[in-house]
């Protein structure tokens, strides 16, 4: 038995909170020893892959004959016993823990991107370079999600997945929050998004009932609010700060979304100084 890859104690692979992973390689030799054990059972999930040949088990009163190329499920707690080795026959072993895992005995394919996980896997162990561990880590989570989706065959729930017009809508948001303090206009928003400025304004019209033009001001104005609130700039420092071109022009659009001017708002609100 060669061990490819095992997982540090304190580790946690995210999905399905996998812990105590084993990825293995077992010998012919050692195969042939066990094909005759009595059936059993582990508290852990195991997953066989046959890269070779093909190999045949026993779970709960049924056989399963695994082919090259082919991988078989077993889940925590089911009795099972391998009961033929064909000569020459080799295969890839996991062993782990996880929640919310599929859980029930599966026999299927290999997909492509369950290959190039593997293979991956294999020649990074080979190489022992820097970072290697945390590479064979990443691969083995992708297979671990590819074999769920495979043996579960189902779509996620919809209410789960992120619409298109969703993601474009976040992107926007995000980059004006980010930029609040700079001059945004609509066109800097919409050529960020990779939209023109009438889909901005429709996506913006249609999911939150404003323009752009309007969102990327209540936004800063509620950034301007709490500058004020802290009282530790003056109103003609945060006037240049978020991009206006004098106090003049912060002071009626401030008024504007506010109904006070920033030196009401900062004697109402926060602490005081002299401008």
């Amino acid at each position: 038995m060669k061990f490819i890859y095992v997982q540090g104690e304190q580790d946690t692979i995210s999905a399905f909170s996998v812990k105590n992973l084993y990825f293995k390689e077992l010998s012919r030799q050692k195969d042939n020893e066990i094909s005759n054990k009595k059936p059993h059972h582990h508290t852990q999930f195991e997953i066989h892959i046959i890269t070779k040949k093909s190999q045949s088990y026993q779970i709960e009163g049924r056989e399963y004959s695994v082919k090259e190329g082919h991988f078989l499920l077993i889940p925590p707690l089911v009795r099972h016993q391998q009961t033929n080795c064909e000569p020459g026959s080799e295969k890839l072993a996991l062993s782990f823990d996880a929640q919310g895992f599929f859980n029930e005995t599966v026999l299927l394919p290999l997909t492509e991107d369950m290959k190039r996980a593997l293979e991956f896997s294999l020649e990074e162990a080979k190489r022992k370079k820097y970072f290697s561990s945390l590479l064979i880590k990443n691969r083995l989570s992708e297979l671990l999600v590819c074999i769920y989706r495979s043996c579960s065959d189902n779509e996620a729930p919809a209410e789960a997945e992120i619409s298109h017009t969703d993601t474009r809508l976040e992107s926007a948001k995000k980059f004006i929050s980010d930029n609040v303090k700079q001059s945004l206009s609509v066109e800097d928003v919409a050529s960020y998004c990779r939209m023109s400025t009438k889909q901005l304004t429709r996506l913006f019209k249609e999911h939150l009932d404003v323009t752009p033009a309007k969102f990327i001001l209540s936004q800063k104005m509620a950034s301007v609010e709490k500058e004020l609130k802290l009282g530790n700039k003056s109103i003609k420092a945060v006037s240049e700060e978020y991009g206006f071109s004098g106090e003049y022009y912060f002071n009626a659009a401030f008024k504007a979304h506010s109904g006070m001017s920033p030196g009401k708002y900062r004697k109402m609100y926060g602490s005081h100084l002299q401008d």
